[in-house]
């Protein structure tokens, strides 16, 4: 009973903040997915071959395009360059099956704030949880609930 309250609090939250935007005239698209997030944006990766770092994740969407999402995945620094990185990128929504996952493989670099993937998914319409994990045998991911 307890965690269905506070997943409708946290949808709640997330139609509030689209509520209360700016509106669409003066939109840039794609923009910032709105979402309540959980762990932050980061994705801490340890493991194979001395590579340690971690990935940030960006979620965006274009109103033009319902259902699809922009992934972008950046690096915030690794221990040296070309680490081998395995990316889950899984959601939950209303279309049977419920769960849904793709996987991308990433090259991490020393430097902060280059791309290292770019993908766009399609996730569907409504609100979403979301959570981009590595596979590498040491790391914690980042989930959100979001609204697309």
């Amino acid at each position: 009973m307890k965690k269905w309250i506070i997943g409708a609090l946290a949808a709640m939250t997330a139609l509030l903040g689209v509520g209360f935007g700016a509106g669409d005239a003066a939109a840039d698209y794609p923009r910032q997915v709105p979402r309540v997030a959980f762990y932050g944006d980061i994705i801490p990766t340890a493991g194979f071959n001395n590579c340690h770092g971690g990935v940030h994740v960006s979620l965006k969407n274009d109103r033009r395009k319902p259902g699809w999402m922009q992934v972008t995945l950046r690096s915030d620094g690794f221990t040296r360059n070309n680490c081998k990185v395995g990316i889950r990128f899984s959601w939950y929504d209303t279309k049977p099956g419920f769960y849904h996952e793709k996987y991308f493989n990433v090259k991490g670099t020393r430097a902060r704030g280059k791309v290292l993937a770019q993908k766009a998914v399609h996730v569907g319409q409504g609100v979403n949880l979301i959570a981009v994990t590595s596979t590498h045998p040491l790391s914690r991911g980042v989930s959100y609930y979001t609204l697309n």
